[in-house]
């Protein structure tokens, strides 16, 4: 069970403020991504779902990694899930190849709105070069 102090420290967090700003950075991401046909930004399934960042399947590798790479650059760090490239196992190759396209882009209650605008701004730059 969990301890009574981490159950009291729970009881204080805004954690329904936190969720409303990782949702509407969310949006403001996703929307800012829509213009882009070389990318797909992955929706969750479940209406109520509220992710922790934009995920987001690039047309190539090359494309990901020159978008990771001038992201980095601006001092903003995606992630790069589930790497693949140099699988212990066999994997499927559509596993693969998804895993060399695939950005994780953070939108967590960290950032503001126009923070998440920015890094749409970023990757729309990076996308187009």
């Amino acid at each position: 069970a969990m301890p009574e102090a981490t159950a009291a420290l729970l009881g204080s967090l805004p954690v329904d403020a936190w969720r409303a700003r990782r949702k509407a950075n969310h949006d403001v991401l996703c929307q800012g991504l829509l213009q882009l046909p070389q990318l797909e930004v992955l929706k969750p399934a479940a209406g109520d779902c509220v992710p922790f960042s934009a995920f987001v399947v690039c047309q190539s590798p090359a494309l990901r990694e020159r978008v990771r790479r001038r992201l980095i650059e601006a001092r903003v760090y995606p992630a790069v899930l589930w790497s693949l490239d140099e699988p212990l196992l066999p994997v499927p190759e559509e596993d693969l190849d998804l895993s060399l396209r695939a950005l994780s882009l953070h939108c967590d209650f960290r950032y503001s709105s126009s923070d998440l605008e920015r890094v749409a701004a970023l990757v729309a730059r990076a996308v187009e070069a």
